[in-house]
């Protein structure tokens, strides 16, 4: 019996490009960053697959780069 896969990697934060439906909240991020208004802390919250990691992901890629 083959074992099957419980976790695909196809999906994790790192392996997507592009960041779907989040445009307003990311540029909100950004905004607060350049203006130094961003909280020490943040909650993402929400159904597993909603892309609360995926973005996070992106937004601190966009902070580093």
């Amino acid at each position: 019996m083959k074992k099957k896969e419980i976790f695909s990697t196809d999906y994790l934060p790192n392996k997507q490009e592009k960041l779907f439906s989040y445009d307003q909240y990311f540029k909100l991020f950004i905004k607060l960053y350049k203006n130094n208004l961003l909280p020490n802390n943040i909650l993402l919250s929400g159904q597993p697959g909603l892309g609360k990691s995926t973005f996070a992901y992106h937004f601190i890629n966009s902070i580093l780069s």
